[in-house]
């Protein structure tokens, strides 16, 4: 009895620990992208490749991968379980991101195209730039962080398959595009709602 309890308390932890792993280290959110270009693909009559899911997902999980880890200590001070967990492995983190680099590296000399290259380039130096510098935009222009947000993922979802497959740019993908968008900013609206206190007190004007 005593050791079919402790096995499940052994088990429990473990599964804690792996969902801990998952939301907190960043795995979960970035599923949205790829998935956004399956419906892409979908709504559009467009063939689903592997390799473009995979880019697609490394990218913004080394953008929100960078943004949890350069906030930890701030994010500590306000009691956030996220940066309690990451603080406990952020020393691993610069491998973490290397291999996540190395992957996506891998993954766009095999497969992708100068277009989609530079467009990835361009998107992951407006993810970093928006943490370093872009951020303060938001302390004078209203929503700027929701609007600049949604841009990226509604980007991502409607024009990689487009630059994948080198396919000329048409009224389907822009439809899409702002169909993307105005979902997601419902998403970045309600996510915001919960960092409303940290986004105040640094003079961040999001729209909750």
């Amino acid at each position: 009895m005593y050791l079919n309890m402790n096995y499940k308390n052994i088990e429990f932890k473990s599964l804690k620990s792996l969902k801990n792993e998952i939301f907190y280290g960043g795995y979960f959110a970035p599923l949205g992208s790829p998935c956004l270009i399956v419906s892409t693909s979908i709504i559009l009559n467009i063939k689903i490749a592997l390799p473009i899911l995979l880019i697609s997902y490394l990218l913004p999980l080394m953008i929100y991968s960078y943004d949890y880890y350069k906030d930890i200590d701030k994010d500590i001070k306000n009691s956030s379980e996220r940066a309690i967990f990451l603080k406990k492995k952020a020393d691993n983190y610069p491998f973490i991101f290397g291999f996540y680099f190395l992957l996506l590296i891998s993954l766009l000399v095999l497969y992708a195209n100068y277009s989609m290259i530079a467009f990835i380039v361009a998107i992951m130096a407006g993810g970093i730039l928006y943490n370093v510098v872009l951020k303060d935009l938001t302390k004078k222009i209203p929503a700027f962080k929701n609007v600049f947000t949604a841009s990226i993922w509604a980007m991502v979802g409607a024009f990689f398959p487009l630059l994948y497959y080198s396919i000329g740019m048409n009224l389907s993908f822009i439809i899409v595009f702002l169909l993307i968008f105005l979902r997601t900013m419902i998403n970045v609206i309600f996510f915001d709602l919960k960092d409303i206190d940290n986004d105040k007190s640094d003079g961040l004007k999001t729209l909750p």
